[in-house]
């Protein structure tokens, strides 16, 4: 009973992270994932381990030193912000990276697997009918709509796969051929790189 000041009571102090803004709160199903200078953290994680251990336990653990040198960098900055994205089976971490500039670090709900926005300079998130917006200076754009989310600007991608030692991580290796294999319905001019001393 909220009215009642007797029905309150302390079962537990835990250590976490610095909270980083004022949106640093985002429900992930039956629990509640944190934004701190040491990463997202989800409160079970937090209940459950040791702060030394924490680091491990956080769902930025693949991509820690990004968020580390984000948060020294912009930490007291306004605009970060986690949501999650169901329709696309995606959470998206919003980071200022300087004056009304952001980025967003993006995992794929299903995998694990992080990447990053550029381009899209949210201020905040929000979901509306399973579909996502951001707002920026002054407008409300709807996300994940076309390949020129904002202002029909052409759709520019990086991709880099996760690195491989091909099953022997000691002998050199020889590539003489590679074939991209792209299913889209845009007309697109892919070009490929290798990446051989990662």
């Amino acid at each position: 009973d909220p009215t009642d000041p007797d029905g309150y009571f302390i079962v537990g102090v835990y250590s976490i992270g610095t909270p980083l803004g004022r949106r640093c709160l985002e429900q992930i199903g039956p629990d509640l994932a944190v934004i701190t200078n040491e990463g997202v953290q989800s409160l079970s994680s937090v209940i459950s381990l040791d702060r030394a251990a924490q680091d491990r336990g956080t769902i930025t653990a693949r991509i820690q030193p990004a968020i580390n040198a984000a948060s020294r960098i912009t930490g007291n900055s306004f605009g970060w912000q986690l949501i999650s994205y169901p329709k696309s089976t995606m959470a998206l971490l919003n980071v200022p990276v300087g004056t009304g500039l952001f980025q967003q670090f993006v995992m794929n709900t299903l995998t694990g697997a992080w990447c990053r926005f550029t381009g899209q300079n949210g201020y905040c998130w929000a979901l509306m009918d399973n579909n996502l917006y951001f707002g920026g200076a002054g407008i409300v754009c709807k996300a994940d709509a076309s390949g020129g989310d904002f202002g029909g600007v052409e759709f520019v991608a990086n991709l880099r796969t996760a690195f491989s030692y091909y099953g022997n991580r000691g002998r050199k290796k020889r590539w003489p051929m590679v074939q991209p294999i792209l299913d889209t319905n845009a007309i697109v001019t892919p070009s490929i790189g290798m990446d051989v001393d990662f």
